[in-house]
């Protein structure tokens, strides 16, 4: 955590200390990222920079941490009733979240490719436990007793878990030659279409005799 001092800045301060750290850990790496460049796009000394944090490890395990809580405090806050009204949210969302944060997307990708990185590690670490806090929520939206045998609850989560992934990587590919309205929109159209493949099955209604 910064100091009260880090605190006591005008927002617009703590915003350009917070932005320039983002985009030098998103472009260099935790082991590469420079404080001298950070300090110098804050328009802050090196010194007051470390009144603010302890040293470089802090500053990142920050800046990783408020882009993961805002990401999850958003969803959190969505009112949905059904497990496939979540994912439609939070996919959306994440959606939304990365096209205006993609500094914070490229920073969570460089955690998650060196999980064995042990300032990585914390992070990722943080971000699980806010994670978990999420999971925990959507227990009340899977019914019991609807699942036919040997199906469980966390096979569905993990096959929608895949579909999500996927239509993000297809997002962010497309959204390189895209305007982000109409990639966004296609991702809506595709959710759609496999949403209602795993709600009602890939066969036609057999009508009787």
């Amino acid at each position: 955590m910064p100091s009260s001092q880090f605190f006591d800045l005008p927002l617009e301060k703590q915003q350009d200390i917070i932005q320039a750290s983002l985009r030098e850990f998103a472009d260099c790496g935790y082991d590469l990222a420079s404080t001298n460049r950070i300090v110098q796009k804050a328009g802050i000394s090196k010194g007051v920079l470390f009144k603010y944090f302890n040293d470089k490890k802090a500053l990142f395990l920050y800046v990783f941490t408020e882009y993961t809580k805002g990401y999850l405090d958003m969803i959190a806050h969505q009112p949905v009733h059904d497990l496939f009204e979540w994912i439609e949210t939070t996919t959306l969302l994440k959606l939304r979240f990365l096209g205006q944060y993609p500094l914070a997307y490229q920073l969570w990708m460089r955690a998650a490719k060196d999980p064995g990185h042990p300032v990585y590690a914390a992070a990722l670490a943080q971000q699980s436990a806010e994670a978990q806090q999420l999971a925990g929520n959507l227990e009340s939206l899977l019914p019991s007793g609807q699942l036919r045998p040997g199906l469980t609850w966390q096979h569905v989560l993990d096959l929608l878990g895949w579909m999500a992934l996927g239509l993000q990587e297809k997002f962010l590919s497309w959204t390189s030659d895209r305007e982000f309205d109409e990639a966004y929109q296609s991702v809506v159209d595709e959710m759609n279409v496999y949403l209602g493949i795993l709600k009602y099955g890939i066969y036609k209604e057999v009508e009787g005799p």
